[in-house]
């Protein structure tokens, strides 16, 4: 128990210090701490923010889909209204769900 808990602690220290900027590292490793631990919150919130403006790596839409759908779960279900509210989650949400549907869409030349 304790070496998953400074497993987590190391892993999310490393992601906030490490990308000031978005990144596809970034979220990869986001995905790869919700992986072991689905349910953390802040995880689920910045991985929904992180698909508005970045795609995962060997990802199609549909997967991203399912991702952004099991991360606003844990968002919807851990977060109070309020919070909700002030944080813009919905807006981030709608974003993400655009940039989702834009890779969807096929490519005309």
């Amino acid at each position: 128990n304790n070496n998953k808990k400074n497993w987590l602690d190391l892993k999310l220290e490393n992601i906030n210090v490490k990308y000031k900027n978005i990144s596809i590292e970034e979220l990869e490793d986001l995905l790869t701490v919700k992986q072991r631990y689905p349910l953390i919150k802040s995880v689920n919130f910045k991985i929904i923010k992180l698909l508005t403006k970045t795609w995962p790596k060997q990802k199609g839409a549909n997967e991203v889909k399912t991702i952004i759908n099991d991360c606003d779960i844990v968002v919807r279900t851990f977060f109070s209204e309020t919070e909700l509210i002030s944080s813009r989650y919905q807006d981030y949400y709608t974003e993400a769900i655009n940039h989702c549907d834009e890779h969807r869409k096929p490519k005309t030349y």
